[in-house]
């Protein structure tokens, strides 16, 4: 290689390592400046400013571990084509998520929209004030509310929107955070597998259980009714108590959870250092605690290999140090602010609302359709992620918390990225075990009607009913503290608490 070519070379990886690092700081600063608003204005300045203090702390050890790629991987990374093609994919799978309301929205924008709302319409904390002796104060349990849930998500939107006083421009803005947030992913992929492939981001989009199979048998075998599903109604929990959600499913549903604990796993999962554990946690848990405990327990099997490698005392001081508690202590007002809520249940087995016999039934077709066909992927090399996986699948549906599967739902979500990781792996080194590669294509092929049936409903609802400039078809609530009158007030203690003025520690003084 002549000095020019060098040069040249040198140049271009110069170039290529300071994209990253924006790309890798932009992504941190995507899921950090939320958490920053959320300590400024929720919390008395004495608190406040050393959180933030410790946030920052967390973002300058985070930049300073960032490891560089080569050159070669660079080149392959920024295939600008394929990265055209997917900044394209991800805007139009963006807009039928509803995101923005611009096309139709699932049930749980009800609840989304109306924090959204109340975070621009009302003064930080965000307070409610009942009647006296009306419905919504006795449910409480106080003439006032507090809103107390994962807002980190809303709080961008919700700044724009004050500024702009207009709830449109907060819904608007929220589509391109939505955006930007999936388009972090799907560079933290690529740059994952060292490589720009347009057929890993369908991997991603397809990977789930084998919903359709699933759901035909659990009404034959159960009702003794055959039942093909209808491509519109929601299908990736077919068997109701048990299973856990696709990728597409989560990011049309519950975005706010699933965004941005896809992007805290891939960076952990791209170097597994446990000395930044903490750091990533302090990152997950404002946005979605039960994701979190996913990711928890996706590092715990890290800390196990580790201590086989290098003893339990070179472990323990990898984790006992300032990088892991000085970011963790930062989000302690926020942990506290969940603590408030109260909940009619705690973690609790799951509760058969049918005969044990279905309930046997409905775990067994799950476990086969759901989980062991990830045992196609199996290999010497990637036993132990395989297996922990399967693993924490077939346990983690079987406890409810607050009453409902969101538990198990949610905490499987960092799963799935792990999954989705030894399933490409397998795809990319395992080329010679053709039978069953093709057996593993079968099985992403049968899962296809789950992430298919969320796209046609959007395209069905939308389209089917007359069109405006501004849909927001999810919008009815307005605001959570009217729950009386609306479906919400089933779910509205995950959202409001008590609010006893002055009458604890915590508003007495922690919160603003």
């Amino acid at each position: 290689m002549s000095d020019f070519e060098e040069q040249k070379e040198k140049k271009l990886l110069r170039l290529y390592t300071t994209l990253d690092k924006i790309i890798l700081i932009g992504i941190y600063l995507f899921l950090a400046i939320p958490i920053v608003i959320w300590l400024w204005f929720w919390f008395k300045w004495y608190v406040s400013i050393p959180c933030i203090g410790a946030t920052l702390y967390g973002f300058f050890i985070f930049k300073k571990n960032i490891k560089v790629k080569t050159l070669v991987d660079y080149k392959k990374i920024f295939n600008v084509k394929n990265l055209a093609i997917a900044s394209i994919l991800i805007l139009g799978l963006n807009l039928l998520s509803g995101a923005g309301g611009l096309m139709f929205q699932n049930w749980d924008y009800h609840s989304r929209n109306a924090v959204l709302h109340d975070l621009v319409e009302r003064k930080w904390p965000v307070k409610f004030q009942f009647v006296p002796g009306s419905s919504e104060a006795e449910f409480i349990g106080s003439d006032e509310g507090l809103l107390s849930y994962y807002l980190a998500w809303f709080l961008p939107a919700a700044t724009i929107g004050k500024v702009a006083k207009s709830f449109a421009v907060a819904s608007i803005f929220s589509f391109f955070w939505l955006y930007f947030g999936v388009m972090g992913v799907c560079y933290l992929v690529f740059r994952f597998f060292k490589r720009s492939k347009l057929w890993i981001l369908l991997i991603l989009l397809a990977i789930t259980g084998v919903d359709c199979i699933a759901y035909t048998l659990d009404r034959l075998i159960i009702k003794n009714q055959f039942v093909l599903p209808n491509m519109i109604n929601y299908l990736d929990t077919p068997l109701q108590m048990f299973a856990f959600h696709g990728i597409l499913t989560h990011w049309f549903w519950v975005f706010n959870q699933a965004i941005p604990i896809w992007l805290v796993t891939l960076l952990f999962l791209d170097n597994k250092k446990l000395d930044l554990a903490g750091i990533y946690l302090s990152l997950a848990l404002p946005y979605a605690p039960f994701p979190a405990i996913g990711l928890f327990l996706i590092m715990l099997k890290e800390v196990f290999i580790h201590l086989r490698q290098t003893g339990a005392k070179k472990t323990f001081l990898g984790l006992l140090n300032l990088k892991n508690i000085i970011p963790v202590l930062g989000i302690i007002p926020i942990l506290i602010l969940y603590r408030q809520n109260s909940s009619t249940f705690g973690l609790t087995f799951s509760r058969p609302y049918v005969s044990f016999q279905e309930y046997l039934i409905s775990y067994i077709i799950y476990l086969v359709f759901e989980v062991l066909i990830f045992l196609i992927i199996l290999t010497k090399k990637n036993k132990g992620v395989v297996l922990y996986s399967i693993l924490l699948l077939t346990f983690l549906p079987l406890f409810y918390l607050g009453g409902g599967v969101d538990f198990g739902n949610r905490t499987t979500i960092p799963v799935m990225i792990l999954l989705f990781i030894e399933v490409v792996n397998f795809c990319l080194e395992e080329q010679k075990n053709k039978y069953r590669l093709w057996g593993l294509r079968i099985i992403l092929l049968l899962s296809l009607p789950t992430s298919i049936t969320e796209i046609n409903r959007s395209l069905n609802y939308t389209y089917h009913k007359p069109p405006t400039s501004y849909r927001l078809e999810s919008d009815s609530y307005k605001t959570l503290a009217d729950f009386e009158h609306n479906e919400s007030k089933i779910f509205i203690k995950n959202f409001i608490t008590k609010y006893p003025k002055n009458q604890n520690f915590f508003t007495r003084y922690i919160l603003k």
